[in-house]
């Protein structure tokens, strides 16, 4: 008996070659024709949206639009992990879906977009909008991105937004940083109390953040925490797009997107993998 069989990896690598060899061509930039006999749903694809020189293209099932519709609550996620030139992002939305007992967060809506401007989103929405005979969203669960925020405040002005509470803590975490306060903050002496603290302003009922945030403000004793401190002011207790309400997470019952995010990086782990192969 003859044992000497290609390794498993090498018969993957073999057999990726022979399919990458049918497989179009990668496009390079966004003038190129959408090859239909690759989708093995017809229906899958639902737009091809061309906003200024900016393109954009939408894939949802019948079904994933029929739970689209019935939604209450929609979960907006975009990675930029997964994708390659000429498109920026993967966008996407989801929703919990349940099957007895057993609750599960599912994709529903893709959108491969190569920009990301306020009017871009707008022709997105209203296209999914469009989609949709009468959708029962009454409430969206997403980052921090000022121009989805006012796309969706436009297209669905009686849905209330919350922001992703974990999208939150890394902003803040982000100007930590860039104020210089990354090293102070991990020897856990005072400052990283304070800025525990800032933290936790998101647990707290909206009308409490302000005096609370007032109190610590009287405590910032150096000059990077009272930078820290107008910006937090400015940036989330006096924005123009966002209220105080709309990030606090007191008494949500889901806080985040992270099961969101969780759905993109197994994509992103396994287009890695075959990359190498």
């Amino acid at each position: 008996m003859d044992f000497n069989l290609p390794k498993p990896t090498n018969l993957v690598r073999a057999a990726n070659r022979l399919r990458q060899k049918q497989r179009p061509v990668e496009p390079m930039d966004l003038t190129f024709d959408i090859d239909h006999t690759f989708l093995r749903d017809s229906n899958f694809f639902r737009g091809d949206l061309h906003v200024d020189s900016a393109r954009h293209i939408i894939f949802a099932s019948d079904a994933q639009l029929r739970i689209l519709n019935l939604a209450r609550r929609w979960y907006v996620d975009g990675t930029f992990k997964v994708i390659n030139q000429p498109f920026t992002q993967l966008f996407s939305i989801h929703a919990f879906v349940q099957n007895g007992s057993c609750v599960k967060e599912v994709p529903l809506v893709f959108v491969l977009m190569s920009r990301r401007q306020r009017k871009d989103y707008d022709a997105v929405f209203q296209h999914i909008r469009s989609l949709l005979p009468d959708p029962r969203v009454m409430s969206f669960t997403m980052d921090f991105e000022a121009a989805t925020w006012r796309s969706v405040t436009d297209f669905f002005p009686d849905a209330e937004i919350h922001g992703c509470s974990f999208h939150w803590g890394q902003a803040v975490m982000r100007k930590v940083g860039s104020l210089g306060l990354r090293g102070t903050y991990n020897k856990r002496k005072m400052t990283h109390h304070f800025i525990r603290r800032v933290l936790s302003l998101r647990y707290l009922p909206s009308d409490h953040i302000v005096p609370a945030f007032n109190n610590l403000r009287t405590k910032a004793s150096t000059q990077p925490l009272q930078e820290f401190m107008t910006y937090l002011s400015n940036t989330w207790l006096h924005s123009s797009v966002w209220t105080v309400h709309q990030w606090s997470v007191f008494r949500q019952p889901v806080r985040t997107n992270n099961d969101t995010e969780g759905w993109t990086e197994r994509p992103v782990t396994h287009w890695s993998v075959a990359s190498r192969k």
